[in-house]
């Protein structure tokens, strides 16, 4: 039974699944009826996920009653509790990285049954009753089911990571608020995104050039230096045309790299890259900036030609020793 009244999902390749519920009032705790694309599905309550990754309008209407099947009686809620199988557990958290210590809660859609979880990593190795608040120190894959009478429902799992608390960003550019990848420090979170812009790990600048800088907290020597960025031009986003990198011990003298990549703006494939520093390597630095250069409007051919475009960032990566 969906907790939400409607939700969207964002697929690859353009493509949407709409979610919705028809929830008349607080009694409504049942599934009455399944509709896709408004129509009952042909084998009863069963999707396929290739027919999920179609996109397509998923309904559920709700009821004080168990909805059976067509061809069935209604067998009741005793019934649907024995011969259905466990939901998934639900693992929530404020981010998938942490500086000091991250609380972890669990929960479960159904009335009956417990949550039990286990941490692949050390410390919890065998499935446990989970608490209402799981607080981590350590980087984590923490898994999670649901059981109830000798049953147990699917295994999920999240995986947290604890970052260097020392290191912070501080940003001269704006980000829009819809791809905020997680507010001021998602450039040195440790998370890299995938193709998609949508996922919540890239940052998004439109109309701009990118200015960051980094403090490490103290002076260190630099192992490696990397710059993880974004091309999806069906949706204005460009690779830079250039970035810049720079480090300092004091803040004050800089050396610096100009970083290039040969990327056309005229392929309209999605592209993910990562453009790294081999200059900067070996060298003592606390404070390093980046400044990625925006390419300019929208191109010639392009739909939206002259738009203000996009330039996408997941992550600053800088191995110490």
């Amino acid at each position: 039974m969906p907790l939400f009244d409607s939700a969207e999902v964002f697929l690859p390749q353009g493509k949407r699944l709409l979610i919705t519920a028809d929830r008349p009032n607080e009694h409504a705790r049942y599934v009455e009826l399944v509709e896709w694309n408004g129509h009952e599905p042909e084998v009863f309550r069963q999707l396929s996920h290739d027919r999920l990754m179609q996109g397509g309008h998923l309904h559920f209407t709700l009821g004080p009653h168990p909805g059976g099947a067509p061809s069935g009686s209604d067998e009741g809620e005793l019934a649907a509790e024995a011969d259905h199988p466990l939901p998934a557990a639900i693992i929530s958290a404020p981010s998938r990285t942490f500086r000091d210590t991250l609380a972890i809660r669990f929960a479960q859609v159904l009335p009956y049954g417990e949550v039990h979880y286990r941490i692949k990593e050390g410390g919890v190795k065998q499935f446990r009753k989970a608490p209402l608040t799981l607080v981590l120190r350590q980087s984590g894959t923490v898994e999670a089911q649901v059981m109830h009478n000798g049953r147990t429902g699917p295994v999920v799992e999240a995986r947290f990571d604890r970052v260097d608390g020392n290191r912070t960003v501080s940003l001269e550019s704006t980000y829009a608020p819809q791809y905020a990848a997680g507010g001021d420090q998602a450039l040195v979170d440790g998370l890299e995104g995938g193709e998609d812009f949508r996922n919540g790990v890239w940052q998004g600048f439109q109309g701009q050039d990118v200015l960051a800088t980094v403090d490490l907290g103290s002076t260190m020597e630099i192992n490696s230096l990397s710059i993880g960025m974004l091309q999806d031009p069906r949706s204005w986003i460009w690779f830079p045309e250039f970035v810049d990198v720079a480090w300092s011990i004091n803040g004050r003298q800089w050396s610096s790299e100009q970083l290039m990549h040969k990327v056309s703006r005229q392929d309209e494939t999605t592209h993910v890259l990562r453009l790294s520093s081999t200059k900067a390597k070996g060298k003592q630095a606390r404070y390093l900036k980046v400044m990625a250069k925006n390419a300019g409007p929208c191109p010639s051919g392009h739909p939206s030609v002259g738009g203000a475009s996009w330039i996408f960032l997941d992550e600053i990566s800088i191995g110490t020793k």
